[in-house]
Protein backbone atom coordinates (compact mmCIF):
# COMPACT_ATOMS: atom_id res chain seq x y z
CA UNK A 1 0.00 0.00 0.00
CA UNK A 2 2.57 2.32 0.61
CA UNK A 3 4.55 1.41 -2.57
CA UNK A 4 1.36 2.44 -4.44
CA UNK A 5 1.42 5.97 -2.85
CA UNK A 6 4.62 6.25 -3.40
CA UNK A 7 4.45 5.46 -6.99
CA UNK A 8 1.09 7.79 -7.07
CA UNK A 9 3.23 10.69 -5.82
CA UNK A 10 5.93 10.48 -8.02
CA UNK A 11 3.64 10.26 -10.47
CA UNK A 12 2.00 13.70 -9.74
CA UNK A 13 4.91 15.35 -9.17
CA UNK A 14 6.21 14.39 -13.03
CA UNK A 15 2.86 15.45 -13.64
CA UNK A 16 3.05 18.90 -12.40
CA UNK A 17 6.27 19.45 -13.28
CA UNK A 18 5.67 18.79 -17.03
CA UNK A 19 2.62 20.95 -16.53
CA UNK A 20 5.24 23.85 -15.34
CA UNK A 21 7.53 23.54 -17.93
CA UNK A 22 4.56 23.91 -20.61
CA UNK A 23 3.61 26.80 -18.77
CA UNK A 24 6.59 28.39 -18.55
CA UNK A 25 7.32 27.90 -22.07
CA UNK A 26 4.21 29.27 -23.52
CA UNK A 27 5.26 32.34 -20.97
CA UNK A 28 8.56 32.73 -23.15
CA UNK A 29 7.03 32.30 -26.11
CA UNK A 30 4.31 35.25 -25.70
CA UNK A 31 7.31 37.73 -24.33
CA UNK A 32 9.17 36.58 -27.08
CA UNK A 33 6.53 37.69 -29.73
CA UNK A 34 5.95 40.90 -27.58
CA UNK A 35 9.55 41.85 -27.82
CA UNK A 36 9.69 41.11 -31.25
CA UNK A 37 6.48 43.02 -31.92
CA UNK A 38 7.82 46.20 -29.95
CA UNK A 39 11.08 46.10 -31.86
CA UNK A 40 9.18 45.85 -35.37
CA UNK A 41 7.10 49.08 -34.24
CA UNK A 42 10.04 50.79 -33.04
CA UNK A 43 11.52 50.02 -36.27
CA UNK A 44 8.84 51.19 -38.30
CA UNK A 45 8.89 54.44 -36.49
CA UNK A 46 12.22 55.21 -36.81
CA UNK A 47 11.56 54.39 -40.51
CA UNK A 48 8.57 57.12 -40.73
CA UNK A 49 10.78 59.70 -38.99
CA UNK A 50 13.67 59.23 -41.50
CA UNK A 51 11.34 59.27 -44.62
CA UNK A 52 11.77 58.48 -47.75
CA UNK A 53 15.57 58.47 -49.07
CA UNK A 54 16.22 61.50 -51.34
CA UNK A 55 17.57 60.35 -55.08
CA UNK A 56 20.39 62.00 -56.70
Amino acid sequence: MQEDINNRTVTLVIQANKLMARLVMRAVEKALAAMKEQQRAVRQKQAVRSGPALQV
